[in-house]
């Protein structure tokens, strides 16, 4: 008698686990963004958005899109079916979360940008790590610019002074030239 209740009770203990087991496999373990619904294993996506779980944004240009949902053309800066990855640019990596990651000096959303600040950031960053050889670089560069401005500037006022002669068909002050483009 005692056999046949440990047998009944394992017999139900294991059909528990396998109630338990079909209930897992019947509602998924991920939840579907954006609004997305979920449709047996799958995330149906509303139609600005694609991926597994609906979390990246579709770039389409205009609002025609084919039978299975992908876009007919992508905005600048976008490819893919659904138009959902970014073109890194200028050496640029595409990012798991979708963005770009940068090769510096480059910067911006598609690594397609170059600030002043962030060029000379990648320069000093290249001299430093060439340590006092770096500074022995640089000081003749920094020479160099400081001459070529000069330079620039004498060129520039001799180039308004001769245009200001050849149209008034008068002498023109070096000095008035130099200050009215100083303002």
């Amino acid at each position: 008698m005692g056999l046949l209740l440990l047998s009944i009770l394992i017999c139900l203990s294991f059909s528990t686990i396998a109630e338990i087991d079909t209930q897992n496999k019947e509602s998924p373990n991920f939840v579907c963004s954006n609004g997305g619904t979920i449709r047996g294993n799958k995330c149906e996506c509303p139609e600005k958005y694609s991926g597994q779980y609906c979390d990246k944004e579709k770039h389409c240009l205009g609002y025609e899109r084919n039978n299975n949902g992908s876009c007919t053309a992508c905005k600048d800066g976008f490819e893919g079916p659904y138009c959902d990855q970014r073109k890194c640019q200028n050496g640029g990596e595409q990012q798991p979360d979708g963005s770009c990651k940068c090769e510096s000096p480059h910067i911006g959303e598609f690594c397609d940008q170059l600030t002043t600040a962030s060029v000379y950031l990648h320069y000093n960053k290249m001299i430093r790590s060439f340590g006092p050889i770096g500074a022995i670089i640089i000081i003749p560069m920094i020479i160099m610019n400081y001459g070529c401005s000069k330079l620039s500037a004498k060129r520039q006022v001799k180039r308004v002074e001769r245009s200001f002669g050849e149209q008034n068909k008068t002498d023109v002050s070096k000095h008035a030239i130099e200050n009215l483009l100083k303002q």
